[in-house]
Formats: structure tokens, C-alpha cells, sequence
């Protein structure tokens, strides 16, 4: 009897599973038994999310031209983009994200701190733990911040100083 190549496959892999098994047991015909131990036994493909290239890729190709750009994976880059892949998987999050740096002026290093005058995103602040947290609970906007002291000042007070 011919079989798919699916089902020759699962039984491949059911007959791998029950060799780890001492004592387990399962009826499968001899004939699929065979064509499954000729087949090589591969991890079953499926659906792949982003990779941590993907991102330093998304970064380098779609980063307004005022940021930096991402030269090398390094080995706690990649950690970095793996935790947070597997937190957010969704490559439109991640393209979201970039365009809404793209256009906050704080992002782009046009209205800077005292204390960091020459900051900007760049691709290490792009995966940091918070960041996309912030952009996806509409915290992250091009919105101008408040100002930090609202306290009215009345003329009289430091008249009487």
C-alpha cells in the first residue's frame, strides 16, 4: 500500500518516540513501518517567526537616515532580540514601532536632555525590554512632552525675596 508522505513521516516519528519508550507498544502496519524507517527522521517543519537578523534588518533597511545603523549582531544583541521575539513576534509590532520612531522628534535626537544632549534611538534602545512595551500601550507618540514644572510663579513672591 502507498502512503502519504505525511503520514509516513508521523510514523517515522511515532517509532522514534516509542524507542525512548521501554515497554511501549502500538500496532502500525508493516509496510508503513518500513517506509517509515527508511525515511530520515527530521524535525517536523513549521511555521517560523522573525529571526533576531530580521530585526537589525527591519532597523538598518527602514530607519529614518538621522539614526544609526545596526552593523553587527553581536552575541548579546542576539539574546536581546530573541527574548524579545519571543515576547512579540509580530514583524507589523516591529514595523509599527520603527515608523513611530521615525517620526518622534525625542527618538531622532531633536529635542535632547541636558543631561544626554547627544542621544537618539538607535538599534539597542530599538530591543530593549520596555520599549516596544511602551510603543504598544500608546505611551510612545510624537506628541511634545508637558512641561515639567506647571507651578505658577506670581511676580509678587520674588518681589518679596
Amino acid at each position: 500500500m502507498k502512503y502519504e508522505p505525511e503520514t509516513v513521516a508521523a510514523a517515522a516519528v511515532v517509532i522514534a518516540a516509542l524507542g525512548a519508550l521501554p515497554g511501549a507498544a502500538v500496532e502500525i502496519p508493516a509496510d508503513l513501518a518500513a517506509a517509515a524507517l527508511e525515511q530520515p527522521l527530521i524535525a517536523p517543519a513549521g511555521p517560523r517567526g522573525p529571526k533576531p537578523t530580521d530585526l537589525m534588518d527591519l532597523w538598518n533597511s527602514k530607519k529614518d537616515d538621522r539614526l544609526p545603523r545596526c552593523c553587527a549582531m553581536t552575541a548579546k544583541r542576539r539574546k536581546h532580540c530573541t527574548a524579545r521575539l519571543r515576547e512579540f513576534p509580530r514583524k507589523e509590532d516591529w514595523g509599527n514601532f520603527l515608523a513611530a520612531i521615525n517620526t518622534n522628534p525625542w527618538a531622532l535626537g531633536e529635542n535632547p536632555s541636558p543631561a544626554y544632549p547627544n542621544w537618539r534611538a538607535d538599534f539597542d534602545w530599538f530591543i530593549r525590554p520596555g520599549s516596544i512595551v511602551r510603543h504598544l500601550e500608546g505611551r510612545f507618540s510624537a506628541a511634545p512632552a508637558a512641561p515639567k514644572n506647571t507651578r505658577e510663579v506670581y511676580t509678587d513672591d520674588l518681589d518679596r525675596r
